[in-house]
């Protein structure tokens, strides 16, 4: 039993020091922020959202990048695409998969905008949305 404990502890201070010590974490990891690109408008007419929205979870200077792309295509509720990949300076590349198959996002962040083309497959046709998307404080939430 000694044995086991003494084992665990020894991983643990190999793999956890910011825990086992009280240092503080590195700021590459825990300064994450959420950017939101987007040309989303209300429609009043229709009472309708429609239009694009690129939410991005970009932590310090770690080239991983977590997203989503929200698509209003009218109504109150977008249709949502998780995404993953990575950053190299202002160039980002995620990639994910909705219901109709791939989707790669290849931007570039410039300002306070994001610019590049959504790529997508419906059937065995490839679909282009190019993008030109400014930033905003935050995401679009529709009233319920």
């Amino acid at each position: 039993m000694k044995t086991r404990i003494l084992t665990t502890l020894l991983f643990l201070a190999l793999t956890c020091p910011y825990l086992l010590f009280g240092q503080n974490v590195p700021d590459s990891v825990s300064k994450c922020s959420e950017l939101v690109f987007s040309d989303v408008r209300y429609v009043p007419e229709a009472d309708d959202y429609v239009g694009t929205e690129i939410v991005l979870e970009v932590c310090g200077n770690q080239q991983a990048v977590k997203g989503e792309w929200n698509e209003y295509e009218g109504g109150h509720t977008p249709a949502k695409t998780r995404l993953t990949g990575r950053r190299a300076g202002s160039v980002i590349r995620l990639t994910g998969s909705n219901s109709e198959g791939k989707v790669s996002l290849i931007g570039k962040l410039k300002g306070e905008r994001l610019t590049g083309s959504l790529l997508w497959h419906i059937g065995g046709n490839q679909q282009e949305k190019r993008l030109d998307l400014m930033k905003k404080r935050v995401p679009v939430r529709p009233p319920r």
